[in-house]
């Protein structure tokens, strides 16, 4: 009887060690009901390269799967790689980015070249470069990829570009103290008056006809080999902005320093950070020093954005953030609640799910358990 009592009591030790709610409470997260969380690896599933660059969800119900190693499909719950021989026709396997015309036109960007697949029959093939980032821009009937080097056009059977060239992100000139890496385009979007929004290397840029640039603090080396601290001109977490995500009236920002949200540009911008380390001069001496947060944010360094019915899912380099602004509650998925890899690099909402890229696997969490909207009442005098 008392190696009974024995085994029951350890038997209860363990599930309570393991249960969710000590793991919620690990990792700063509020823990709901615990929606399941599927994983896929070249292990358990038809998805033979581990490292996901990419994700795009079709109207048709297909969840593309761009890899280091080619490009993926899943289908009626099964992951397959793209047939008919078009992995072996690309150039470099490398697949950063994957969009569509809103019907059957897909394109593809990988490390040496721009594919426009034409109603999924003609593989044209551009050389382009690194392609980071496709945008289809149905009011001007546009197709827009962000490269290394500025931005390649197509429209009409006409190839085009947007450089330093033709266009004032010349660098030569500029007196924000950026770097070439204003050229680097991540991430395109476009809001409902037509103006486009480039994610850069070296801040946000506004392109309507003009530019402008938003940049927070950053650091230069000066001609002296020393550090200098150039102030910003916005509330610009970080300057390497990897998506640029419109919502309604909103814009939300993923950087290297967390994510901004801001309505209107000159409004003040909220910013959510993570803790991180960062350089600080102290008595002429750069030191790495520890920065808290503002937030529950599982990392600092910000990917990718989606947003579903008042939520925005967060991929960052530590794990995967929901944020309801509304009622300011945070909900994170770190090793604990069992992402195997906390370095995201996409994310996409895909049939009631939302599906997050890593450097090791493919997780899909279901959103139905993620707690609705609040009501009024529940919201008042919460705020950041």
């Amino acid at each position: 009887m008392k190696r009974f009592c024995l085994q029951v009591f350890f038997f209860i030790f363990l599930i309570s060690a393991c249960s969710p709610e000590k793991s919620a409470r690990q990792t700063g997260a509020e823990k709901t009901a615990a929606e399941p969380l599927k994983s896929y690896f070249n292990r358990n599933s038809g998805l033979a390269e581990n490292h996901v660059l990419c994700l795009f969800s079709d109207p048709d119900g297909t969840l593309w799967i761009g890899t280091t190693n080619g490009i993926y499909t899943l289908k009626d719950g099964v992951i397959a790689p793209l047939d008919g021989g078009y992995n072996e026709r690309l150039t470099s396997a490398r697949i950063n980015c994957i969009g569509s015309n809103g019907g059957s036109t897909l394109y593809i960007g990988t490390d040496e070249e721009l594919v426009i697949w034409d109603n999924r029959m003609e593989f044209k093939i551009r050389q382009t470069g690194r392609v980071n980032c496709v945008h289809w821009s149905s009011s001007r009937g546009m197709l827009y990829a962000g490269t290394d080097f500025g931005i390649v056009t197509f429209q009409h059977g006409q190839w085009g570009s947007i450089d330093k060239e033709n266009s004032s992100l010349s660098i030569a000139d500029r007196d924000d103290n950026l770097g070439q890496n204003l050229l680097r385009i991540l991430s395109i979007a476009e809001d409902k008056d037509g103006t486009l929004w480039f994610g850069t290397g070296d801040g946000l840029v506004k392109f309507s006809g003009d530019i402008r640039v938003f940049y927070g603090k950053h650091k230069r080396p000066s001609a002296d080999g020393s550090i200098s601290v150039m102030p910003g001109n916005s509330s610009l977490g970080g300057n390497i902005v990897n998506r640029v995500l419109i919502d309604g009236e909103r814009k939300i920002i993923a950087s290297s320093g967390g994510v901004n949200v801001f309505t209107h540009e000159n409004s003040t911008w909220n910013t959510y950070t993570a803790k991180h380390r960062e350089l600080e001069s102290r008595g002429g001496e750069w030191v790495d020093i520890e920065v808290e947060g503002n937030s529950l944010l599982a990392g600092n360094w910000v990917n990718d954005i989606a947003v579903w019915k008042g939520w925005t899912c967060i991929a960052t380099t530590g794990g995967l953030s929901f944020y309801n602004e509304g009622s300011n509650r945070w909900i994170s998925y770190k090793k604990d609640q069992g992402i195997v890899s906390e370095r995201l690099t996409r994310l996409v909402v895909h049939q009631g799910k939302v599906f997050a890229g890593s450097e090791y696997g493919l997780y899909a969490i279901d959103l139905s358990g993620l707690p609705g909207p609040p009501e009024p009442a529940a919201v008042e005098g919460k705020g950041q």
